[in-house]
C-alpha cells in the first residue's frame, strides 16, 4: 500500500534511499539499547542473602542508570520516528545529521556507564548530561 504525504508530494516509498536510511538507523538505535543491558554488572556472592545485598547495592547506581538510558534511547528513536514520517526528500545535509545522531546515540552506552559507576562524582553526572544534550 502507497502512502501519500503533505501537500502531493511524492509516496515515502518513492524517495530514493529513505527507507535504507530509518531501517540502518532502527538498527543501530537497537543495538545501542542493546550494549546498555550488555553493560549490566552481575550481582556477586555466594548465598541467596549476598546475591540479594549485591542486587540492592547495584540498583540504585547501575540497574537504575541503565533504566534511565533506556527510556532514553526510546524516546529519542520515537523522536526519530516521528521526523522521517514527515521526510520527503534526502538532501545530502539530512544524512550527515542522521550520522551524527546516530553517533551520540552510539556513545550513550559509554556515557551510562560512567554515570554508573562514576556518578557519585560531578564528572560522570555531567558526562552524561553533555552526551544526552548532544543527542538532543
Amino acid at each position: 500500500m502507497t502512502q501519500t504525504t503533505d501537500a502531493g508530494a511524492p509516496p515515502r516509498e518513492t524517495v530514493p534511499g529513505l527507507e535504507r536510511l530509518v531501517f540502518f538507523s532502527d538498527a543501530v538505535i537497537a543495538i545501542a539499547m542493546t550494549l546498555l543491558a550488555l553493560d549490566l554488572p552481575l550481582p556477586e556472592g555466594e548465598t541467596d542473602e549476598d546475591l540479594w545485598g549485591s542486587f540492592v547495592n547495584l540498583l540504585p547506581r547501575q540497574y537504575l542508570t541503565f533504566v534511565l538510558s533506556f527510556l532514553v534511547v526510546a524516546m529519542f528513536w520515537r523522536s526519530h520516528h516521528r521526523f522521517f514520517q514527515h521526510v520527503t526528500g534526502l538532501a545530502p545535509g539530512v544524512i550527515r545529521m542522521n550520522t551524527v545522531f546516530l553517533f551520540t546515540i552510539v556513545v550513550l552506552p559509554f556515557a551510562t556507564r560512567v554515570l554508573g559507576e562514576r556518578g557519585a562524582s560531578s564528572f560522570g553526572t555531567v558526562f552524561y548530561a553533555v552526551t544526552v544534550a548532544a543527542v538532543g
